[in-house]
């Protein structure tokens, strides 16, 4: 019987391929979770400058400095057109939840991917196991 004829052969090189792809996958997830960390702690970072409050030595403006004055109001002065600064950031806040829920969600599904993966990689390994106790016990007789 030939090397390729063997079935545990076979199997044990399906495994080995499944295996290699496994980890190729796994390595593909790791940088993409990676990757969507670091814009996560980037977006955070954003959106706490963005919305810490500014302490100007002096206020630009009498409006700004008002008691009562709304709040944003520095931020309105900044760009000259009243609440277009503030509307910008709402829109990038919204944008940005919205990439949020995108990358939990590809999140999740990568997890579930890893599981069903894990699971063929179990299975794989028993049929292995089983090929391995099939050849043990014919070659002992």
């Amino acid at each position: 019987m030939s090397a390729s004829a063997r079935p545990d052969l076979r199997a044990f090189r399906e495994l080995e391929r499944h295996v290699r792809q496994l980890g190729d996958e796994l390595a593909f997830f790791r940088r993409r979770a990676l990757e969507s960390e670091r814009r996560a702690r980037e977006l955070g970072e954003a959106l706490q400058t963005a919305t810490r409050p500014a302490t100007p030595a002096t206020p630009a403006t009498p409006a700004a400095a008002a008691p009562g004055a709304k709040p944003g109001a520095q931020l309105d002065q900044a760009d000259g057109a009243p609440g277009d600064r503030l509307t910008e950031l709402e829109r990038e806040n919204a944008a940005l939840r919205a990439e949020n829920a995108r990358l939990a969600d590809e999140t999740s599904d990568a997890r579930a991917r890893l599981a069903e993966a894990t699971e063929r990689t179990r299975q794989l390994m028993e049929r292995v196991r089983f090929l391995r106790q099939q050849q043990e016990a014919t070659g002992e007789r």
